[in-house]
């Protein structure tokens, strides 16, 4: 009979936290950032443009698109999260998206005119945006380590 062969393998494996931790947080921050997008694109397109108002309970109109233009995406590094909303300080009434979003009275300036007390019913725009995003949002984290 032949003699019996003997083979001898040894291997190593290293494995390396540092990586998975910064594959995982460019993952999670590229899937937040699509979520965030998606939600932004869904309340902008839900201001329609006309002449008058909207009914209290549907999204405001857009009469000049000022609202629609002030919807921006944001990261806050400190928290990881994307931020999604109307960008308050860039406003003249930095409280009118707010007042859309959930009702309630305002104090509205325009110009140099005297400043006039408003009740806003309320119109949401960016909570039923988030909502009909939410499937496009969990995909978005599909995948998101490889």
């Amino acid at each position: 009979m032949g003699k019996a062969l003997a083979i001898t393998m040894r291997a190593t494996s290293r494995f390396d936290a540092s990586a998975v931790r910064k594959k995982a947080a460019q993952g999670r921050r590229r899937a937040l950032f699509r979520g965030g997008f998606a939600v932004r694109k869904s309340a902008q397109a839900s201001m329609k443009r006309r002449r008058t108002a909207s009914k209290p309970g549907q999204p405001p109109a857009a009469h000049l698109g000022f609202l629609r233009r002030l919807v921006l995406v944001g990261w806050d590094s400190q928290r990881e999260v994307a931020v999604v909303g109307p960008k308050v300080r860039a406003s003249a009434n930095p409280g009118a998206a707010q007042a859309n979003e959930h009702g309630g009275r305002f104090v509205r300036k325009i110009g140099g005119r005297k400043p006039m007390r408003v009740v806003y019913p309320a119109r949401p725009f960016m909570a039923p945006a988030l909502r009909r995003e939410l499937p496009e949002i969990l995909k978005a984290w599909k995948g998101v380590i490889k």
